[in-house]
């Protein structure tokens, strides 16, 4: 397997400062954001004036960060925030009245499964002032939120719960979670019926990765189990993508529809909406590594196409455990004019992973030479990737800089369409 890397990063990681790194910095740039110890890249977004948010966690004890930087990616502000608990960033929304809406998960600490943790929002005005914030959690279980979206009277927060019930004599000991949605109205009050706070799921375990509005008012949910499929000869329970419709009372339209299949698992990590449809992109197990997964799927949610593309490892392995409280989606995606973007960690060993990009046609077949890598000699995670209507990229994540990678770095990659820095 052949990868293009871009061997200057391996001269910029080893130092403390990107200021010897000759890049032209009006058009194309690598930062790094935050202040003493180490700050974790996770989510951005753009605004129509090309200014860049950037969302991440700190080792802090406000723990949330979120940065503002223009189109060059020089810094605004930066603001930190958060609960009295150790608060993990997981998602950033830039919503259609112009206010930021930052999804995180907190407890006292993420070292164990036995956590207890909660959902926090808050929403925020572009200058990075605090307008609302809320903590959505159960008593003795562990509550996760994957994403936040906006609805046409406030958000939706799809996520998971420990919190599972039973479901008859199907009740099985691999029922770890099931999936979670949360609507709340543009203040955070909840206020909607039941139905809009349920447990989504089988007698398996479930996570809902994400939910979205459509057109009509109804939703498209879209997730991940592990239940056992009819036509399976597998002797495991694997995971597979699955995803069905709401309507506008928060009921199921429709019984699930599981897009793999039950030969290998499937962990889905992130959804875009297109113009025919939606876009997911997660991993599939191949032997002890990885590859990227890719479902197209039309506006009904009937399956277009699936496709697989090497190199984009997230760990050794696939992770498959529905409980990754401390750890952002390890792979991401985005859309542009036919054109898919994805974004992955591809881990090297056990102490080095770098950023791995590859731009696809809808055949997925790929429109650069070789995948490009972005990273150093130590471990280096991917957070998120958007594509402006220019075609220019810009990608955030974490980079470990200093000695041995004695610190890590919110990072923010702009390049040009073909994922490089141009001269």
């Amino acid at each position: 397997m052949r990868f293009n890397i871009i061997l200057v990063f391996s001269l910029l990681l080893s130092c403390d400062s990107a200021s010897n790194l000759e890049l032209p910095q009006d058009n194309y740039f690598l930062k790094y954001f935050g202040n003493d110890g180490s700050q974790i890249g996770v989510d951005l977004e753009v605004d129509s004036e090309g200014n860049i948010y950037l969302l991440g966690s700190t080792d802090s004890a406000s723990s949330i960060m979120l940065v503002k930087t223009d189109s060059k990616g020089d810094l605004i502000w930066q603001k930190y925030f958060g609960t009295i608990n150790v608060d993990k960033a997981r998602d950033l929304l830039l919503t259609t009245d112009n206010k930021l809406a930052v999804l995180a998960n907190s407890a006292p600490s993420f070292e164990t499964t036995s956590v207890s943790s909660d959902i926090y929002i808050s929403i925020l005005n572009t200058n990075g002032d605090i307008l609302q914030t809320k903590i959505v959690g159960l008593a003795n279980s562990n509550e996760v939120g994957y994403s936040i979206s906006q609805t046409n009277d406030g958000f939706m927060v799809a996520g998971s719960t420990t919190a599972v019930e039973g479901k008859g004599s199907t009740q099985v000991d691999t029922d770890l979670t099931d999936g979670l949605q949360i609507r709340l109205y543009s203040n955070l009050a909840i206020d909607y019926p039941t139905t809009w706070r349920q447990k989504a799921g089988s007698e398996f375990s479930d996570v809902i990765v994400s939910l979205t509005q459509n057109e009509n008012g109804e939703f498209s949910l879209f997730g991940y189990s592990n239940k056992k499929l009819p036509f399976s000869t597998s002797a495991q329970n694997r995971y597979n993508y699955w995803v069905r419709t709401i309507n506008s009372f928060g009921e199921p339209t429709r019984e699930e529809t599981y897009v793999t299949d039950n030969s290998t698992d499937f962990v889905l990590n992130s959804v875009v909406r297109t113009s025919d449809g939606f876009l997911l992109v997660g991993q599939s197990a191949v032997n002890s590594s990885s590859r990227l997964y890719v479902s197209q799927l039309s506006k009904n949610l009937s399956v277009v196409k699936n496709f697989s593309t090497p190199g984009g490892n997230g760990e050794l392995g696939v992770p498959v455990s529905v409980e990754n409280y401390d750890r952002a989606p390890s792979s991401s995606i985005a859309s542009l004019n036919s054109e898919i973007y994805v974004f992955s960690n591809q881990s090297i060993n056990l102490d080095k992973s770098n950023w791995y990009f590859d731009k696809l046609s809808n055949e997925g077949v790929s429109s650069l030479n070789e995948p490009i890598l972005f990273g150093g000699e130590f471990v280096d995670e991917i957070g998120a990737i958007k594509v402006l209507k220019d075609g220019k990229i810009v990608m955030i994540g974490t980079m470990a800089i200093g000695t041995r990678g004695s610190e890590r770095k919110m990072t923010l990659i702009k390049v040009n369409s073909t994922g490089k820095f141009a001269k």
